[in-house]
């Protein structure tokens, strides 16, 4: 059942992958012959359009203090 988990999130950001893929060929084919300057978001929208990406290299002083506490209480159990 672990490995269901991974096998799900492989599939959707394949099949993610390839639609985007396909979105940009459109784009380019529509911007090519329009002359007008068209958004890929303009040829198809996709739900996870709106979806913001974690930015997990910034460190904000939260996520420090959250791992500061984590790695002490690792310490802790040894």
């Amino acid at each position: 059942m672990q490995e269901l988990d991974l096998f799900v999130e492989s599939y959707t950001e394949d099949f993610k992958q390839e639609q985007e893929r396909l979105r940009l060929l459109g784009w380019w084919i529509i911007s090519v012959n329009s002359t007008k300057k068209v958004k890929l978001t303009d040829v198809i929208k996709f739900s996870w359009d709106n979806e913001k990406e974690p930015d997990n290299n910034l460190m904000t002083e939260d996520r420090f203090n959250e791992l500061k506490d984590k790695y002490k209480n690792a310490l802790n159990k040894r």
